[in-house]
């Protein structure tokens, strides 16, 4: 597990998020994890990590899947859906 790689597809939940209709801007998804958005923008050109406490919000808010986030493998949610 690489921090950069987790930090992508943290990014990438967004983008997820948004195609399934879960969110609707980016200010939304950024105010339920707890990140301005600036920084998610920091995230997607590799500048910043996401923290631990966003991770577990977003595993908590959208019930994403850790194994997908930490290995960029199975479902993207915890229920078994992509």
């Amino acid at each position: 597990m690489n921090a950069t790689e987790v930090t992508q597809r943290f990014v990438q939940s967004y983008f997820n998020l948004y195609q399934h209709r879960i969110v609707e801007t980016k200010k939304q998804f950024c105010d339920a994890v707890g990140l301005y958005t600036t920084n998610l923008n920091l995230m997607s050109k590799g500048e910043r990590q996401c923290t631990i406490a966003q991770i577990c919000s977003l595993f908590d808010k959208y019930g994403v899947n850790p194994v997908w986030l930490f290995t960029g493998t199975g479902a993207f949610f915890a229920n078994g859906d992509n």
